[in-house]
């Protein structure tokens, strides 16, 4: 099935504007009703929804959720409501996602029409068995176009799938090798965290659909529709090894063959080797270790840089400081810097008594720019990455500064 055919929604987390100015901005923009809950319920398919999301730790924090749409017209309503809200005010951040949902009651159909012994349970518990089993070859090189924080298992939101029983069946190759028992599949479906697996199957039993969480919080409807477009083809590949016996690929070594055994086309798939050279390197311990120094040193002309560090102080140095560059980066407050300071501190003691040698750094562009063309910078990916530049540029970019659509 074509991704101009397949029916999906989304589900848009940010910050920054009331649930009530959500609400009336989408109303706006689509000439049609927008329902407001002060809740996190299930919401009508058919209709837009602004609703409460507790995992956002912000002020004005909204989940925006569209009905069931498809094709191009509903992508460009999109474009208008995300370039809308942009312009109010609303912003996305770390603590951001943004959740595709895909129908998968086609699959459902298609399957009990081909045995019509198969109950629909069953048919619920098979898909999800596959959808799992995919998505844990196709995770390495996804993790690859997105920003650190949905990466491996660093988000709670979006768990890995390798790992466990589905890491060690990687070298199945087809549907039928997986063995599908109730138990296995009872577990994927009802356990209660697996809804913040990356591609979640809890809706298959209510909506009827599968979940793709793993994209970071984007207001840019020009970083949305492509990720629309590549979950969709990773749906027709769950479909297509359901009922064309189509054989489950092995682990993806890169993006380009990943990308063509999906069937990507060549606009999709230059869009995510340009994301994915721009996310290269963005989780380097030595550029967050650098940023820690650098913006330490407050307004001072020079900062002292660790020098020679082991690979485990490098690692000890980048777990400990990484938390608060990116506390510093998100809100920019005088508390938010003495602590980086207090830890640095800190950090040059304990270092030094293990005989690291310090030198002092000017402090003019410490780190390179991770992304030269600035027109696809949201600011989930600026806080994200530590961007660049002088620290003055690094700021603006974290300020609101207006991206461009692509």
């Amino acid at each position: 099935m074509s991704y101009l055919t397949q029916r999906w929604g989304v589900e848009i987390e940010g910050y920054g504007l009331a649930r009530p100015v959500v609400q009336h901005i989408v109303q706006a923009c689509i000439d049609d009703v927008c329902d407001l809950r002060n809740d996190n319920k299930a919401t009508s398919l058919l209709s837009w929804a602004v609703v409460h999301d507790g995992s956002i730790d912000r002020d004005g924090e909204f989940e925006l959720r569209t009905p069931a749409m498809s094709g191009e017209e509903d992508w460009q309503k999109l474009y208008v409501v995300c370039k809308a809200l942009r312009k109010a005010g609303a912003k996305t951040g770390i603590t951001c996602g943004l959740h595709v949902h895909h129908d998968a009651r086609y699959i459902v159909k298609a399957l009990m029409v081909k045995d019509a012994r198969l109950s629909q349970m069953t048919v619920i518990h098979c898909i999800a068995l596959v959808a799992h089993h995919l998505y844990a070859r196709l995770e390495p090189m996804l993790d690859t176009i997105m920003p650190p924080s949905r990466r491996g298992g660093n988000n709670i939101f979006c768990l890995p799938h390798v790992f466990g029983e589905f890491g060690r069946r990687l070298q199945v190759t087809t549907y039928g090798e997986l063995k599908v028992t109730p138990e296995e599949s009872g577990v994927i479906l009802y356990t209660n965290n697996n809804h913040y697996f990356k591609l979640s199957v809890t809706a298959l039993g209510t909506h009827g659909s599968l979940e793709y969480r793993q994209h970071s919080g984007t207001l840019l409807a020009g970083k949305i529709v492509p990720w629309i477009k590549l979950t969709a083809l990773v749906q027709t590949a769950i479909a297509n090894i359901l009922v064309r016996k189509m054989a489950l690929p092995q682990t993806f070594t890169n993006l380009p063959a990943l990308l063509n055994w999906l069937g990507a086309d060549t606009a999709l798939t230059a869009y995510f080797l340009k994301r994915q050279t721009r996310l290269a390197g963005l989780r380097d311990d030595d550029n967050i270790v650098q940023w820690a120094f650098y913006i330490s040193g407050g307004s001072s002309s020079v900062y002292l840089a660790p020098q020679t560090l082991t690979d485990v102080q490098r690692r000890q140095l980048t777990d400990s400081l990484e938390p608060l560059v990116r506390e510093y980066a998100q809100h920019v407050t005088d508390d938010s810097l003495h602590r980086l300071q207090l830890y640095t501190k800190n950090w040059v003691s304990r270092l030094r008594q293990e005989g690291v040698v310090f030198t002092e750094k000017t402090a003019t562009r410490p780190l390179r720019l991770a992304y030269e063309d600035e027109n696809d910078i949201g600011a989930d990916d600026v806080v994200d990455c530590y961007k660049g530049g002088t620290v003055p540029e690094y700021l603006a970019l974290t300020k609101g500064v207006e991206p461009q659509e692509e």
